[in-house]
């Protein structure tokens, strides 16, 4: 895991870390500080899911000196909109929408949460190439503007999408994936994230990222047959999706096709 990260909500600090799939977790206290929860641990308890809560053991320096371990609990994501939603201040709304359309987005692309750094002063003692790195800095900076507006359709798209309730037949998560059929049910089946019958592990429908859908059929014997389909959750196609761009099976570059998901089965 990574170290934890305090970034800040209007002059409140917030503590988070990504795991080793790239996933964020936020300091359970420090969220439900900001959304004027008076009791975190009673919050977290009756309002959100367990699967979506960790512990964490970390250190803190005292006064004098001395270090001191102590327990620090974190929530993931859809864990933090079920605190926003049930927060009755005004500024539960703000502070989701920070998180979706600035801090998500920035931990998606670069694993951390950090302010950019200020662009590096030329050699002002030479007026020639004080001018052309300051030319060139700028041309940078108004060709990132530009593909920051250019994909934020695309980053709120799929946030809304994360949001979302629903579930998609495999097939049809590899082609929003953009990788074979054959080869997502090998890599789910490698990971232990499905059996070699293609039906879920407890984990990972625990976790939220599949979906067991049972049909039934009537067997040769003439009894009453059911079968298992796994289905892949929305928030489970973003788990995927960041495990196969971390192994390098995804390109860079290349944005889930979430049209592919709306076609009929």
């Amino acid at each position: 895991m990574n170290e934890i990260q305090t970034f800040n909500f209007k002059n409140s600090g917030v503590r988070t870390f990504v795991d080793e799939n790239g996933n964020p977790w936020f300091c359970a206290k420090d969220v439900c500080d900001i959304l004027g929860y008076k009791n975190s641990r009673d919050a977290v308890s009756r309002h959100t899911k367990s699967e979506g809560v960790v512990k964490r053991d970390l250190v803190k320096t005292l006064s004098n000196g001395r270090q001191q371990g102590f327990e620090m609990t974190f929530i993931d994501e859809r864990n933090v909109y079920r605190l926003v939603l049930r927060s009755e201040i005004p500024d539960a709304e703000p502070f989701q929408d920070w998180v979706c359309g600035e801090v998500l987005p920035t931990i998606r692309k670069t694993g951390s949460y950090g302010t950019p750094q200020p662009p590096a002063l030329p050699d002002f003692t030479n007026p020639a190439i004080a001018a052309r790195a300051w030319a060139e800095q700028y041309e940078k900076n108004q060709a990132l503007q530009a593909q920051i507006l250019l994909e934020a359709p695309k980053v709120q798209a799929a946030e809304d999408f994360l949001k979302s309730d629903g579930d998609h037949i495999i097939r049809k998560v590899a082609k929003a994936l953009g990788v074979g059929v054959r080869f997502l049910y090998d890599w789910l089946r490698q990971k232990k994230i499905i059996t070699k019958f293609n039906e879920p592990y407890a984990e990972f429908v625990t976790r939220g990222y599949l979906r067991p859908v049972p049909s039934y059929h009537d067997g040769h014997d003439g009894t009453r047959k059911c079968d298992l389909t796994t289905h892949i959750t929305n928030e489970g196609i973003f788990y995927i999706w960041n495990r196969l761009k971390k192994e390098g099976h995804i390109p860079e570059g290349r944005q889930l096709q979430l049209e592919f998901l709306k076609e009929a089965a």
